[in-house]
């Protein structure tokens, strides 16, 4: 007769994860109204974090929202030494 090792219970399940909502490219330009190059700049340029599946290139919604938070500008551009109008 030999030894009977007793295996620990199971872990309890973790509780469902709510999805992590990502946009692709070219659904990011429309919403900022600029070019999807323009998009894959700031991605070349460390700007914008992103995650690669496959071919696809996405970009979780907290991202652009935090990206939108650092580059937001509150007062208009100045251009030939005045502020330019903002309509």
């Amino acid at each position: 007769m030999g030894i009977r090792l007793k295996t620990p219970p199971p872990p309890p399940p973790r509780p469902p994860q709510p999805p992590i909502k990502t946009i692709n490219i070219d659904t990011m330009a429309q919403r900022l109204d600029v070019s999807p190059w323009t998009v894959r700049t700031w991605i070349r340029q460390g700007k914008l974090p992103y995650t690669k599946i496959g071919r696809r290139v996405l970009i979780r919604e907290a991202d652009l929202d935090a990206f939108l938070r650092e580059h937001y500008n509150v007062t208009p551009p100045i251009r030939n030494g005045r502020r330019a109008r903002v309509s």
